[in-house]
């Protein structure tokens, strides 16, 4: 389908991905040899931009505060998922931006499922201010596929409201 529900797009990206594993071990080198990619050294032979998902052990700790114990960017997603922010001092980034999830699934009779979500980014080409909007975004968009995951890709909320209204303004 050209517009799959969430759900539907999940299932079709888990099998595009363990289809993709089947390649892991071919030679990068080889591959960006194959493509006739340009090398230049001051880029990324192929891309730019990371998306990376890592499943870790559930955490055996108390449960987390709520977000309104705790930073005010935090909040809690799906009832099951609290998500809060957490700064990190980096070395320069290796892409233009990096974007990495972290999920540590609720142990049994544990607190809730943990995610961490942290961005890397070239500081020459983002401020904290985007990223911190872009990762608003995500966990919009998040929030609504968890929420709805039978609505279609297209009809996911990734901008607030608010955002949406001003947008609409100025397009007239």
């Amino acid at each position: 389908s050209a517009d799959p529900g969430f759900a539907e797009h999940l299932q079709q990206v888990k099998r595009d991905t363990l289809d993709a594993q089947t390649h892991q071990d071919y030679p990068f080198d080889l591959l960006v040899e194959q493509l006739h990619a340009r090398r230049d050294l001051a880029r990324q032979a192929l891309f730019d931009t990371t998306f990376t998902v890592e499943m870790r052990e559930p955490q055996h700790q108390t449960p987390p505060q709520t977000p309104s114990q705790t930073q005010p960017h935090a909040r809690a997603i799906a009832d099951e998922l609290h998500i809060q922010p957490v700064a990190l001092e980096l070395p320069r980034a290796k892409f233009d931006l990096s974007a990495t999830v972290a999920i540590a699934p609720a142990a049994a009779g544990d607190a809730p499922a943990e995610m961490a979500l942290q961005f890397e980014y070239s500081s020459d080409l983002f401020d904290a201010a985007t990223i911190a909007r872009y990762a608003g975004y995500y966990l919009n968009l998040l929030d609504d596929a968890l929420n709805h995951p039978e609505r279609k890709l297209s009809a996911l909320r990734l901008i607030p409201p608010d955002e949406r209204r001003q947008l609409l303004a100025w397009a007239g």
